[in-house]
């Protein structure tokens, strides 16, 4: 069964000047076009590279597009985020968790849709089964639970009062690899 139609202009038109595109071509509109028709697909991919806002964007093998960032956007992201830390650092910490719950509870209401972009992205449909299933773990609330208990810990030894309070780091940047660390 092909994926639901996605609004095209949210996922193949470019609204920011400069913004350069990849587009992701997947085995839409059955399980096996891409690998039936894989000149097409590939001739597609290319050509949709050189002129992103061309009509074959909206080809049916065509299952969404990723923007590239280049380092003035990776520098705006990480300004942005440094000066988003202090205001999510002063929220408390429900406040902070309740994203984990809200994440989980439209993930659920979504679960058709993540399924349907990853089996046509050539995710197999067990292997896109077991990546929800994963997620929807990583964020139940039992996990969260255990997230939150490591935000403050507070125990005895020796007869001192030991405590283990964990605080967001902030925007730190890893100058060997160049990658841009958010920890939140």
């Amino acid at each position: 069964m092909p994926p639901p139609e996605a609004p095209r202009d949210a996922v193949t038109r470019s609204t920011s000047p400069g913004r350069t595109w990849t587009a992701t071509a997947g085995s839409t509109p059955s399980a096996g076009a891409l690998l039936e028709d894989v000149f097409t697909s590939v001739s597609l991919k290319r050509s949709l590279e050189r002129q992103p806002d061309s009509p074959e964007a909206n080809h049916p093998y065509v299952v969404g597009r990723c923007a590239i960032a280049g380092g003035d956007m990776l520098d705006l992201a990480s300004e942005s985020a440094a000066a988003a830390a202090p205001g999510w650092a002063a929220l408390s910490l429900d406040h902070r968790m309740r994203l984990g719950t809200r994440f989980r509870e439209e993930l659920v209401c979504r679960e058709d849709e993540f399924i349907d972009m990853l089996t046509a992205e050539a995710h197999p449909a067990k292997l896109a089964r077991w990546e929800l299933s994963c997620l929807l773990q990583i964020y139940s609330e039992e996990s969260l639970g255990w997230y939150r208990g490591q935000m403050h810990s507070e125990f005895r030894h020796a007869g001192r009062r030991l405590i283990v309070r964990r605080q967001p780091d902030g925007v730190a940047e890893d100058f060997k690899s160049s990658e841009t660390v958010v920890t939140l």
